[in-house]
């Protein structure tokens, strides 16, 4: 079941993001992300916080980035092991859709803090009225 969002609306996405990838998004290295898009509908407008995590402990470290979803560009495919874009299934028969959001930074800092200070769901502007031809 699916739920319809009002148009205008924001959703923020919490995610988990790696280290190494987390510091390149941070310093605006890595603009686009790859994701399954199977479990939630991604929207432009909507907000990613992004949740520094490190695998070789297996824990959050704390840091946190805030980011807004400027493009979005949806495929059917796999994601093999190594990162690379597969049309079809994986080696167990199974397929899921896939997403490539194109990101802008917003802020960074403690998870605790984004989440404690920045509200959800910031409506987009409207947009400016037609003009009406004239002089």
């Amino acid at each position: 079941m699916t739920t319809k969002r009002l148009r205008g609306v924001t959703e923020r996405h919490v995610l988990k993001l790696w280290t190494d990838q987390f510091v390149a998004m941070q310093l605006g290295d890595k603009r686009a992300d790859v994701r399954r898009s199977d479990d939630r509908e991604f929207r432009r407008g909507d907000e990613v916080l992004y949740r520094d995590y490190s695998a070789r402990s297996a824990e959050y470290s704390g840091r946190a980035l805030l980011a807004r979803i400027t493009h979005l560009t949806r495929a059917a495919g796999v994601l093999d092991l190594y990162g690379a874009l597969n049309e079809g299934k994986t080696t167990d028969g199974t397929s899921f859709p896939i997403v490539v959001l194109s990101i802008e930074v917003l802020e960074v800092g403690s998870y605790d803090s984004l989440t404690a200070t920045t509200p959800i769901g910031t409506p987009e502007p409207a947009p400016a009225p037609a003009r009406r031809g004239g002089r």
